[in-house]
């Protein structure tokens, strides 16, 4: 289990670094600006990624719990 986490973990960090590259390259050839003031959205990225997963993650814990309660309320009711 220890050796599976940081394999997952590892993928999701490199894809988060190569969109917010990816991201900040083509921001910087459609702006008209140099490419360090395109780097101020890198925030912009990580933000929106970050409140991306928080909302998976939260329509993922309320699946869960609401999965949990209709399994309770069946086996109460059928028991």
């Amino acid at each position: 289990m220890s050796e599976i986490f940081p394999r997952r973990l590892g993928s999701f960090l490199a894809f988060l670094v190569f969109v917010v590259l990816l991201s900040t390259l083509v921001l910087g050839l459609i702006s008209d600006g140099p490419l360090l003031e395109s780097m101020e959205t890198i925030v912009v990225v990580l933000a929106s990624l970050v409140g991306f997963l928080l909302v998976i993650g939260a329509i993922l814990l309320v699946g869960v719990l609401c999965a949990f309660v209709f399994a309770r309320v069946i086996s109460f009711v059928f028991s």
